[in-house]
């Protein structure tokens, strides 16, 4: 059997529709929407981090934002979605607790050799060397701050005593002339 491929036997299919385009509708809380999906992805950013999946941190890093904007838009459109946003941004109060947190526990973490220190070091956590470090120099600078003001308050004391001292000899002067 021949195939006819001639013009009349080949048609087009038939047009299809476009389909509508979505219209986003901001009910006033999209940036609520998309900072409290931000904070969820920052979270999880730092625990993935903290149990050494870095490619995840890295993906919630690379990916988090355009994905909070497309759930923040969702959430404008939809109300069930807007609602479990607002049950995440209610919680939001305690994760941005335990974000502020976590890096606190990572490093007493590390300092206590709960966690090793090169697990964390990418997560910003500094070796316990260099906090005992910065530590040291800190309580140096304040030793030789109070040293210092010690003897500039000394030396100081010195000069007025001797101005004093040199106004009385003037007076004596004045008044052993004076007789």
């Amino acid at each position: 059997m021949v195939l006819n491929m001639s013009p009349a036997t080949l048609k087009p299919p038939p047009a299809k529709k476009a389909p509508a385009p979505i219209k986003h509708v901001d009910s006033g809380k999209h940036a609520h929407y998309k900072d409290a999906i931000d904070e969820v992805f920052g979270v999880l950013s730092m625990a993935s981090v903290m149990i050494g999946w870095k490619a995840d941190a890295g993906a919630f890093a690379v990916y988090g934002s355009h994905c909070s904007e497309e759930i923040a838009s969702v959430a404008d459109e939809y109300e069930q979605v807007g609602n479990a946003v607002d049950y995440l941004a209610k919680g939001s109060i305690w994760l941005g607790l335990a974000a502020a947190l976590m890096p606190l526990g990572m490093q007493l973490a590390v300092n206590h050799g709960l966690i090793p220190e090169k697990r964390l070091q990418n997560a910003g956590v500094h070796s316990k060397q260099s906090l005992e470090d910065i530590i040291e120099i800190q309580l140096a600078e304040r030793e030789a701050a109070i040293i210092r003001e010690r003897a500039q308050s000394q030396k100081r004391l010195h000069d007025l005593r001797a101005e004093v001292n040199q106004y009385i000899d003037e007076l004596q002067v004045t008044s052993d002339e004076s007789n």
